[in-house]
């Protein structure tokens, strides 16, 4: 889901005779981003499976690698399975959903930015990087903000 649904667009538009929507789950992050997307905050929501050896040997994996890389905050949230993690540092950000995706086989990680999800998210990040990101295997040109 790349949009919010109709129901909840409506009400949030400035001018709406609605008082009351639905939104699921999956709508959370996304709602989020959307109404915080002028703070340039990124949200990351995870999930985690049940607890089993394997699943927690790549949890700690991805705490030590997160927390190697200096993300010890974001190593902090993961170890404790939060949820939801925001950011107001957009390579932060990116550096953090890229090593959920490369090094967790059992955390699922979704990117939301600006009421964008997925890859049109990623997308939009890094259109408003001053600089090209520090993280190897990144291809994306500097834009101007």
């Amino acid at each position: 889901m790349n949009t919010l649904n109709d129901n909840l667009a409506s009400l949030l538009a400035s001018k709406s005779t609605k008082n009351v929507a639905s939104i699921d789950h999956a709508e959370i992050p996304l709602l989020l981003s959307q109404l915080l997307g002028s703070q340039e905050l990124v949200v990351l929501s995870l999930t985690y499976p049940d607890v089993d050896d394997r699943n927690h040997k790549s949890l700690l994996t991805l705490v030590q690698q997160l927390a190697s890389h200096g993300m010890k905050d974001s190593a902090t949230y993961v170890d404790a399975q939060s949820p939801y993690l925001l950011f107001n540092d957009l390579r932060k950000a990116l550096v953090v959903y890229h090593e959920i995706q490369k090094d967790s086989v059992a955390i699922g990680v979704s990117l939301y930015y600006a009421g964008l999800t997925g890859a049109a998210a990623e997308q939009a990040i890094k259109q408003h990087l001053p600089h090209e990101p520090a993280h190897p295997g990144w291809t994306s040109q500097p834009t101007a903000r």
